[in-house]
């Protein structure tokens, strides 16, 4: 947890209840998602919900994850991808190649950084975080990199989620959008 965590803390009790376990990652300024992640997995040993601090969005999207089979399910949106955005390589509606070095050509789209990862792949995507954090010493790593590692041994889905408003707030303007339309989110 970094910046505004007693907001966050306070706005995920009241949604959600007591249940819920924080972890904080205290070397947040010199390592990305991937360390995160494998700090938090530990406490993991059911279906989880992954998602991205930065994302806004409704509601229902996570009933569209729920809604598909297989291991995991990836919310992504169908459109043409620019070189920052995470893309998806897509085959008969299964994942075949996530990360940021993805040709264009190659991608279905934009993975939003909100996924349903099932009990079913926990053990293999814990293996795939070990390999990168501790035996790689990869801390600055996307965890896309650990889900890579494991789309030819774990049924990854992908849930076109392009009908759902969502958007990951990277700058102001994108604050700015969601501020406005914040009715699209279910918000006042």
């Amino acid at each position: 947890m970094g910046h505004e965590q007693g907001k966050v803390k306070k706005a995920a009790q009241r949604l959600w209840g007591g249940n819920i376990r924080f972890v904080e990652n205290p070397r947040y300024e010199h390592s990305n998602t991937v360390y995160s992640l494998w700090l938090a997995i530990r406490y993991v040993n059911d279906d989880f919900f992954y998602i991205n601090g930065d994302v806004v969005f409704r509601p229902d999207l996570l009933d569209r994850l729920a809604e598909e089979e297989g291991d995991g399910v990836l919310g992504v949106v169908g459109k043409h991808c620019g070189k920052e955005e995470v893309k998806v390589v897509v085959e008969d509606s299964r994942l075949v190649d996530i990360g940021k070095d993805i040709s264009r050509e190659r991608c279905f789209g934009e993975f939003i950084g909100v996924a349903l990862f099932r009990e079913s792949m926990l053990k293999l995507f814990n293996k795939s975080l070990h390999n990168l954090v501790e035996e790689r010493g990869l801390v600055n790593e996307y965890f896309e990199a650990a889900l890579a590692a494991i789309t030819g041994k774990v049924v990854l889905r992908v849930a076109d989620i392009s009908d759902i408003p969502c958007i990951e707030i990277d700058f102001p303007k994108d604050l700015r959008w969601a501020r406005r339309h914040s009715s699209d989110f279910g918000g006042e």
